[in-house]
C-alpha cells in the first residue's frame, strides 16, 4: 500500500460501504463527548430523528457529506499547482510549486523528509484558490500531515491536523474545516493490511450547512479478497438537526467479488434506532434487512450494486 495514499483511507472505505450497500456504521458517543467548536447551533446536543426508514436514508446521505472534506482538501492541493484554473503539471525532477490565484495571497509549504518520517505543512494567508470542483475559495489557516514509518516500511502512523477558515467566493458562504485524526497502518502486502483511524472530531461548515464526526474510530482489515470493517462514531449534521450514533455490533465482512457483505450488523441510534443486518447476520441468513425500532421495514436479497473497492 502506498503510504502517501492513506490519507482518510479508512473513512473513505467506510463511506463506500455505507452508501454503496444501503447501510451505515460506527457509533457511540462517550459520557463526555468531545466538544465541537464549529457547532454554533448545538446539533451535537440533540439526538436526531430516527423513526421511519426515510430517516435512515437521510442519515446515510448526511454521512457521505463528510467525504466532502476529503475531496475539498485534495482539490485545494492540486489546484494550488495550477492557480489560474489550468492543468496542473508535475515533473519527476522537481518538487511541485504552489501559489495562490491572487497576487497578495500567500501559501507557504514546508516539507521535511527523513529516512522513516515525513511531514508537510500548508499555511494560508488571504489565499485565493480556483479549485477544479469547489469554485473559487479564500483560505486562511493551516493543514498539517506527519507520517512516521517503520524502517521496513511495513507499518506507519499518519497524523493529520486541519484548521482552515475562509469563504467560498462564488456564493459568499463562510467556510471552515477543523479537526484531527490519527491513522495507524500495518501492511504485509497490498491485499493484506490493517488501517485504524481515530479522531476526536472532524468538522466542516459551509454557510449554514454543518457536518461533523465525533469520537470516531474506524478499523479496516483486508486479508486476501475479504475486507472487514468496524467502527464507532457520532455523526452530527445540520441536515439531521442533531446527531446519530453509529456502531457495528457485528463487523461488516465483505468479499470483494460479492455484491453484499457476507455478515454484519450496523446500528444507528438517535431518538430511535435503525439497524441494517447483512448476510449471515439477518434472520434469513442472506441479503439485507432494515429494522426501525426493532421492526423490519424492508428486505432485499441483494444490495443491488457491487462495492467499488
Amino acid at each position: 500500500m502506498d503510504m502517501a495514499g492513506v490519507k482518510y483511507f479508512s473513512m473513505a472505505v467506510a463511506t463506500v460501504l455505507i452508501t454503496g450497500c444501503g447501510g451505515g456504521g460506527g457509533g457511540g458517543s462517550a459520557s463526555s463527548p468531545t466538544q465541537l467548536s464549529l457547532d454554533t447551533q448545538g446539533y451535537g446536543d440533540k439526538k436526531a430523528s430516527l423513526r421511519v426508514q426515510g430517516d435512515f436514508q437521510d442519515a446515510t446521505a448526511a454521512y457521505s457529506d463528510i467525504n466532502g472534506v476529503v475531496s475539498l482538501v485534495e482539490d485545494v492541493e492540486v489546484s494550488l499547482q495550477a492557480p489560474s484554473g489550468g492543468t496542473a503539471v508535475a515533473t519527476a525532477a522537481a518538487e511541485p510549486e504552489y501559489s495562490c490565484a491572487n497576487a497578495d495571497g500567500v501559501v507557504n509549504v514546508q516539507q521535511t523528509v527523513g529516512s522513516t518520517s515525513e511531514s508537510y505543512v500548508f499555511t494560508f494567508s488571504n489565499c485565493q484558490v480556483q479549485t477544479f470542483s469547489h469554485g473559487l475559495l479564500l483560505l486562511n489557516g493551516e493543514y498539517r500531515t506527519d507520517v512516521t514509518a517503520s524502517s521496513s516500511g511495513s507499518s506507519a502512523t499518519v497524523v493529520e491536523r486541519i484548521d482552515i477558515s475562509g469563504q467560498k467566493l462564488d456564493s459568499g458562504d463562510a467556510l471552515a474545516i477543523l479537526g484531527s485524526q490519527t491513522s495507524t497502518i500495518s501492511v504485509t502486502n497490498e491485499s493484506d493490511y490493517t488501517v485504524t483511524t481515530v479522531s476526536p472530531s472532524m468538522e466542516y461548515r459551509l454557510g449554514s450547512e454543518y457536518v461533523a464526526t465525533r469520537d470516531s474510530e474506524f478499523k479496516v482489515v483486508q486479508s486476501g479478497d475479504v475486507i472487514t470493517l468496524s467502527m464507532t462514531a457520532d455523526l452530527v449534521s445540520s441536515a439531521l438537526a442533531g446527531y446519530v450514533s453509529y456502531s457495528t455490533p457485528i463487523p461488516l465482512e465483505v468479499v470483494l467479488t460479492e455484491d453484499c457483505p457476507t455478515r454484519g450488523h450496523i446500528l444507528l441510534e438517535g431518538d430511535g434506532t435503525v439497524e441494517a443486518r447483512y448476510g449471515q447476520s439477518t434472520a434469513r441468513g442472506f441479503g439485507l434487512e432494515v429494522l426501525v425500532n426493532g421492526s423490519e421495514v424492508s428486505y432485499q436479497d441483494t444490495c443491488g450494486t457491487a462495492l467499488p473497492l
